[in-house]
């Protein structure tokens, strides 16, 4: 393809575009909305042989692993007194703690699988 040919086909590219009215300025970005619950990522690690246990767990939820982790954090975290969790709470134990009410979570989630699946005589 010669330089001409890139030329020609770029200028067809931005008319179409012109005239679609979908050009977007290079510098355009989109505006971010305030969130009315600001939240930050935290990475957490899951063992592996958890992971599927994890999916199916929030499946049979109706959400994501993501929701559910976040859901069952959080619960956790509005039954712990203020104290415990802020001023006075390690961090590890708080963890430990967390990771127990996933597990439980979890073992629970996966004997209901179980169970529904013994029923219905599927694997």
């Amino acid at each position: 393809m010669t330089e001409t040919d890139r030329e020609r086909i770029l200028r067809e590219v931005a008319e179409d575009a012109e005239q679609a009215g979908d050009a977007v300025s290079p510098t355009a970005r989109r505006k971010k909305r305030a969130s009315p619950d600001p939240s930050q990522v935290y990475s957490v690690r899951i063992p592996l042989d958890r992971i599927e246990q994890l999916r199916q767990a929030a499946v049979s939820s109706g959400t994501t692993p993501s929701a559910l982790i976040r859901e069952l954090v959080v619960r956790y975290l509005d039954d712990q007194p203020a104290a415990a969790t802020v001023a006075g709470g390690s961090v590890a134990l708080l963890l430990h703690d967390i990771e127990n009410v996933l597990r439980a979570h979890l073992a629970t989630s996966a004997k209901g699988i179980e169970h529904r699946t013994e029923a219905t005589g599927t694997t």
